[in-house]
């Protein structure tokens, strides 16, 4: 019995067909299956995306090493942006000792110029203390005494320098609009730091004192 050449060929055509649906099936699964992987990953990187960003992140104490290393670190941005101002101020101060008007100057603007004068030497002493005694201190594993001392010359050295300022400003006023201007604008002046140098901070200081009080 002879068998038809026509049906074996549809047949294995059918066959064919069967295993690329069979291929195509198992390449949609595997695809579905990558697709939920991915899903999954997205919904992984976005729970850990929300508990660093959320309010329930662990984040580690910071150590008593850290906090120095911080706070020193924050001091001498502070001390660069104030000597800057000052050095500027000093240099000012040195070169109009030998301008010709000061010849003509009286014994009050004198007195003001060398008060602002030596304020400034003062300031400039306080402000660069910290380096010294970071250059003498070096490897003494001594930075907690460094942070206390740079924060009290730190101190020092604003003091001194809003007195520096006040002066000069009094030596301008004095030698170009005469009295009263020459009283009341670096009376003015002293205010102004007063308030904003001392007075502003304290009181946000001792607000903060009392929120935190039980």
């Amino acid at each position: 019995m002879t068998s038809d050449p026509h049906s074996d060929v549809a047949s294995g055509s059918d066959a064919a067909s069967d295993a690329d649906a069979d291929s195509e099936s198992h390449a949609d699964s595997r695809s579905d299956a990558d697709a939920g992987s991915d899903s999954r990953s997205d919904s992984d990187s976005g729970s850990d995306s929300d508990s660093d960003s959320g309010s329930g992140r662990l984040v580690p104490e910071e150590t008593e090493h850290e906090r120095i290393t911080r706070n020193w670190n924050e001091l001498l941005q502070e001390l660069r942006v104030s000597q800057t101002g000052v050095q500027i101020l000093f240099a000012f101060l040195l070169g109009v000792a030998f301008t010709r008007p000061f010849e003509q100057a009286t014994s009050v603007q004198r007195g003001l110029y060398f008060t602002a004068l030596i304020a400034t030497a003062f300031a400039v002493g306080l402000l660069i203390a910290p380096v010294a005694y970071h250059r003498i201190l070096f490897r003494q594993r001594s930075r907690r005494e460094l942070v206390t001392l740079a924060n009290r010359f730190a101190i020092g050295g604003l003091v001194f320098t809003a007195i520096a300022v006040v002066a000069a400003v009094g030596l301008v006023a004095d030698f170009t609009l005469h009295a009263p201007w020459g009283v009341l604008i670096p009376a003015v002046t002293a205010a102004w730091f007063l308030f904003w140098w001392l007075a502003s901070p304290l009181r946000r200081r001792a607000r903060q004192d009392d929120s935190e009080d039980p």
